[in-house]
């Protein structure tokens, strides 16, 4: 006969096997569980770190061509009044570099240069003379700069950052000059100096000289001077 007690010890026994086997496949792999799920927070958070980086990457880029950019033009504009009296109506529109040199003419009034009125009238225009020397310059290169007199109203000249030979400057700091021949010796010069290595845009600042303040005689033929650049 078999013995009850016997048989219920033995299952007891079973079972207590079979709870330490499960307790054991548990304790074994719940450390790579957490190590599987460390691994896939740690990813979730380099990805994302490389996307912010990217970003951050992507704005500094956008915003150093921003900075970068240069201006493309510069534009003088002013009012203009003809005379009437002899000994006027000269004008000149030019542009220096930082050592006072020239550039490039835009415009000067064909009497002084084409015709050669700053030979026998030296007070015309004398501060373009000085600086283009247009008894060094060819009939050609005269010509390619000089044109008729002005005729009353708004006139514009765009510098588009090129010399006289139509090779773009370097960038740096240039001055833009207005000059006219008012009456005999009476002179007026605008000037306005431009980084066209800046980002800037809109008016510049702009200085006026008179060689004689006290002269009212065509006193306001160029007025309402504008110098400003164009990103």
């Amino acid at each position: 006969m078999k013995n009850p007690l016997r048989n219920a010890y033995t299952v007891l026994f079973v079972l207590l096997l079979l709870c330490l086997t499960s307790c054991s496949d548990n304790t074994v792999s719940s450390p790579v569980t957490n190590q599987e799920t460390t691994t896939t927070v740690s990813s979730t958070l380099s990805e994302e770190t490389t996307i912010v980086e990217t970003t951050q990457q992507t704005e500094e880029q956008t915003l150093g061509t921003i900075e970068k950019q240069s201006i493309s033009e510069v534009v003088i504009s002013f009012d203009y009044q003809r005379g009437t009296t002899l000994a006027s109506n000269q004008v000149a529109v030019w542009i220096e570099n930082a050592e006072g040199e020239l550039v490039k003419t835009l415009y000067v009034s064909d009497f002084t240069a084409a015709r050669r009125g700053y030979e026998s009238r030296d007070m015309a225009l004398s501060k373009w003379v000085k600086t283009a020397v247009p008894s060094d310059m060819s009939d050609d290169e005269i010509d390619a700069v000089s044109s008729a007199t002005l005729g009353t109203g708004s006139h514009s000249f765009p510098w588009d950052l090129t010399d006289e030979n139509g090779d773009r400057v370097p960038d740096g700091v240039y001055t833009v000059k207005v000059e006219g021949t008012l009456y005999w010796e009476s002179n007026i010069l605008f000037s306005s100096q431009v980084d066209i290595g800046s980002p800037i845009s809109g008016d510049l600042a702009v200085t006026e000289i008179r060689s004689e303040p006290d002269t009212q005689e065509n006193a306001d033929m160029i007025d309402n001077v504008h110098i400003y650049v164009v990103s």
